[in-house]
Parts: C-alpha cells; structure tokens; sequence
C-alpha cells in the first residue's frame, strides 16, 4: 500500500464500538499507556461511556478514538447559588501514533488531528441538539494537547466555573466549548 502523505488521502468511517470492531482497539497506540488500555481493554464494556471509532477504510485499521459521557459544570456567581451547565464530556480523544501528526493537505498548517477532532464537534453538537441538550463540551486536557484544544475553541475554565473532582490524568486541564 502506498505511504500517505496527507490526511485527506484517508478515506475513513466513524462507527460507535461495538463487540464486532473491538479487535481494531487491540492495535491502537496514541503514546499514553492509560488512554491505550482504557481503549483496549475497558471501553466496550463501561456503563458510564459511549466510545467512536474513526476507522481508516484502506487500512481497516483504527486511527482515533473518542469517548464521551453526560457531565456538568458548576458555576459559582456572587451572592448567588452555583448553577449547573449541562456538558458533554470528553473523556478522551486520542489519535494513534502512526496517524500524529500528519498534514491535512498541502499547505494547510492544520493536521489530521485537527480536522478529526473539527468532525467530532460538530458530531458531538447535535447528540446534544438531538438526544440531550447540553450546553457545553468540557474536557480534561493533559498538558501537551493544551493548545491544541484552544485552537479548536476551547477555554480554561474560569475561575467561578468546578468541574468533576473524579480522578484524571496528572497535571490535567480542566476546559470547555460553548455549544450554543
């Protein structure tokens, strides 16, 4: 097979996991051993979470993930009781360490990653539109994808806004996307 030089040479699906594409986890590796085994091992069968598989058709091979779950945001106003912004959550998204990196097109100093995660957005605006109405995407970023997110629109949180206290990464930041 011809090597791929540019992101929007791939020709790919996006399906929800299930017991027959679960065997595309096995050979996933984004560079973090925890992101690694959740997919691996634990995502199919967790209550708590729903996980995408962006597959690469040619290769029938997985080359992102993304795994989301309902959440909220608590947000503290003064003299008033905190309110809560319904969220969607990103559990996580990773992208497998043959797929990092790569141009999306010549000349576009966007990545596939870039793109990839775009597509989710908006995958992820009208689960929210279609099934639960919630205002915001929050996630948990670990540091080196930190400016990642902000170029896709995302914030740190402000600092009347409390997330989950549930156990993340080290070092993780707390941030979201306005929906609306």
């Amino acid at each position: 097979m011809a090597r791929v030089e540019y992101g929007q040479q791939i020709p790919v699906r996006v399906e929800r996991l299930n017991r027959e594409n679960n065997r595309l986890a096995w050979y996933f590796f984004c560079g973090n051993d925890t992101i690694d085994q959740f997919f691996q091992n634990e995502a199919l069968n967790d209550p708590t979470t729903v996980t995408y598989l962006v597959i690469d058709d040619s290769r029938d091979r997985l080359l992102a993930a993304l795994t989301i779950a309902c959440s909220a945001i608590f947000h503290s106003k003064k003299r008033q009781l905190s309110t809560l912004l319904s969220a969607i959550e990103v559990v996580y998204f990773a992208v497998d360490l043959n797929y990092q990196g790569l141009p999306y097109r010549p000349g576009d100093d966007k990545s596939l990653s870039h793109y990839l995660f775009s597509y989710l957005i908006e995958m992820i605006r009208t689960i929210s539109r279609e099934q639960v109405g919630a205002a915001k995407i929050v996630l948990y970023s670990v540091p080196e994808a930190a400016n990642f997110y902000r170029r896709l629109g995302f914030k740190s949180f402000e600092t009347n806004m409390y997330g989950d206290q549930g156990t993340f990464l080290s070092d993780c930041k707390p941030m979201y996307f306005d929906l609306n």
